[in-house]
């Protein structure tokens, strides 16, 4: 199944780096397209892309304005996949900071515990609901020319 949506990526011009991370229905890849840079795709099998509809429509409800969310770039079928376009979130997940055993400062404690609590209020205010927040659904991102981490 993975290389089926390998297939698919290349097929349409992406370059494919890397798996990210893979379910029974899903696989997420770190990609490379001229025209976006480095990105993450999303390759869903289309007849289980209902019970991901609401992230598109979360992305649409929140847009693209809020630094602690990753953008949305597109969504697209082809044939029997659908396929999610968005920011790669570049240093992993909360899971892999927690897993190094590593002291974390109580400042950087404090900068994700706000981030964290701004994206649950910002789900709320637009009456959603995530269904799955855990520590390996938390994404850490540093943008490129920033030392901020989010």
């Amino acid at each position: 199944m993975e290389q089926l949506r390998t297939t698919v990526l290349q097929g349409h011009g992406f370059q494919v780096l890397q798996t990210l991370g893979k379910g029974q229905y899903r696989h997420v890849f770190k990609v490379q397209k001229e025209e976006f840079g480095i990105i993450a795709a999303k390759v869903l099998n289309q007849e289980e892309f209902e019970n991901y509809e609401w992230r598109e429509d979360f992305q649409k409800k929140i847009g693209n304005t809020n630094p602690f969310a990753l953008k949305y770039i597109s969504r697209t079928d082809y044939g029997l996949n659908t396929v999610i376009l968005m920011e790669y979130a570049n240093l992993n997940n909360l899971d892999s900071l927690i897993e190094t055993n590593k002291d974390i400062p109580i400042p950087i404690i404090r900068a994700i515990m706000r981030q964290l609590l701004e994206g649950l209020r910002l789900i709320h205010e637009k009456e959603l609901v995530h269904g799955d927040i855990n520590s390996l659904n938390i994404l850490l991102h540093n943008k490129a020319g920033s030392d901020r981490v989010v």
